[in-house]
């Protein structure tokens, strides 16, 4: 931290280069900075804030042109005094990283003060380390979101917009992640970012494993996931992605009856998953606020790229509101929010009601969707899966189907993903492979003699399913 000379001597430089380099006044008011964090004299707060009025008014100021709006100000004369024995007689500076060494030291000076105030307290054990987390966790929401803020005027949005479509022309990257299951991506593009994509269906269908199947795609593409279980323990979900990279059933692995050869396969897949750059995170109970500070943290320290919760219904909902579904959807607004805020694509699991099962074919539509209608409302993409077997339904026309490696497809291993809601794609039906015992889910490589062929989708996916309802067309 640095003591209260050197800042003062580093704020001087800063106010004697705005008024000598324009580019760095232009950068310094672009980057428009919580004042209190650059500038902790008061004095020189005031001397910006003169400099900014006269910039509005008249354009960039020299340092004459600041002093004259102090006197028109009619600032005390100490500000003025400053001002001609600090900041004018000071080197000046247009080296931006010193603002941002002012901003940190500002962030540790507060985070010193908070473990000063929680020190008092005398608080110990996990009572302390969970105070201190607390309140370390609202100081990195509070600066996440001051310094999160988009000062871009219309022209400068339409063509960094246009840009955007240039770079992804190009090859370049786009607003969304592909999710890795080819049919998929093509009607839906892939996960939108700054977004909410919902992953919903019955108890059993798979959404915690096609979670970890989407982590593992995302990991492949060079993206760095993290994921919120409060479902489940991080070993638990480090079972199951042992289950899928060494193909052998996760029952095998929990009870140990593994021969010699599986513990080499397993010991292998381990090497892969310490390879791969995500993130869990597993407590037992989370608050909206403490999802956000855990994902604004995660995005400042590690960059992360996606976040996968799991899952809704067990998040903690404000207990002052009369009817749950009002909190649920509050809770489904605040993570909406923060998707956009964060520019992060947000996907949440969450379950359906019992609906769906009163139908003939058990197939869920998006009233299905469990407590609150703002999930339908909020989420610019909602997903659910469906397997015919669980009801004991034989899907047709399997023989149409095969795996990745060439095999005919069971009917318990028939999925369906059904596109209930896509604002920026098609909806309609897209069949996978699930394999429950290693918890994966793969794409079908064949599909009426077209599947394998993505620019025949739209039209293979609605000759196929020609007889289906309305609700889901491709």
């Amino acid at each position: 931290m640095l003591n209260d000379k050197d800042r003062s001597l580093l704020e001087n430089k800063i106010i004697a280069g705005l008024f000598l380099y324009e580019n760095f006044f232009l950068k310094f008011y672009d980057f428009n900075p919580n004042t209190e964090d650059v500038f902790y004299s008061i004095t020189n707060r005031e001397i910006y804030f003169a400099a900014i009025e006269y910039f509005i008014e008249n354009g960039y100021p020299t340092a004459p042109d600041v002093f004259t709006q102090l006197i028109l100000k009619n600032v005390n004369e100490e500000v003025k005094e400053h001002f001609i024995s600090g900041p004018s007689r000071s080197e000046a500076t247009n080296d931006f990283n010193i603002v941002l060494k002012l901003v940190e030291d500002s962030i540790e000076r507060k985070a010193r003060r908070v473990i000063e105030a929680i020190d008092k307290k005398r608080l110990t054990g996990l009572e302390y380390t969970e105070s201190l987390r607390e309140e370390m966790d609202k100081i990195l929401l509070e600066k996440f979101e001051c310094y999160k803020k988009d000062n871009r005027n219309n022209e400068q949005k339409v063509n960094e917009l246009l840009k955007s479509i240039q770079r992804i022309r190009e090859g370049g990257t786009s607003d969304y992640i592909p999710t890795g299951f080819n049919y998929i991506d093509d009607a839906i593009i892939g996960i939108p970012k700054s977004h909410l994509t919902t992953i919903a269906s019955r108890p059993g269908m798979g959404k915690t494993s096609l979670m970890l199947q989407l982590k593992r795609n995302f990991v492949a593409q060079g993206y760095k996931p993290l994921i919120i279980s409060i479902e489940m323990t991080s070993d638990q979900l480090l079972v199951k992605d042992l289950s899928a990279y060494s193909q052998i059933d996760s029952r095998k692995i929990e009870c140990g009856n593994i021969t010699e050869e599986e513990n080499s396969l397993i010991t292998e897949a381990s090497r892969i998953i310490c390879e791969n750059n995500y993130f869990i995170e597993d407590d037992a109970t989370w608050t909206v606020e403490k999802i956000k500070a855990t994902v604004r943290r995660y995005l400042i320290k590690e960059k992360i790229d996606v976040v996968l919760i799991d899952y809704l219904t067990k998040i903690q909902t404000p207990p002052a509101r009369d009817r749950y579904d009002l909190s649920i959807g509050v809770v489904v607004d605040s993570l909406r929010a923060l998707a956009k805020e964060s520019g992060l694509p947000i996907v949440i699991l969450s379950q359906l009601n019992r609906d769906c099962e009163k139908r003939l074919d058990k197939k869920p539509i998006l009233s299905d969707l469990r407590e609150s209608g703002s999930i339908e409302q909020d989420s610019k993409t909602v997903l659910f899966l469906y397997r015919p077997d669980y009801y004991g339904i034989t899907a047709e026309k399997l023989s149409d189907f095969t795996t990745e490696n060439n095999g005919p497809l069971k009917n318990q291993e028939y999925c369906e993903v059904i596109i209930a809601k896509a604002r920026s794609g098609k909806t309609g039906i897209v069949p996978l492979r699930y394999q429950r015992e290693i918890h994966s889910f793969e794409n079908l490589t064949k599909y009426n003699n077209d599947f394998s062929q993505p620019s025949n989708q739209q039209k293979s996916i609605k000759s196929y399913y020609e007889n289906e309802p309305d609700d889901f067309p491709i």
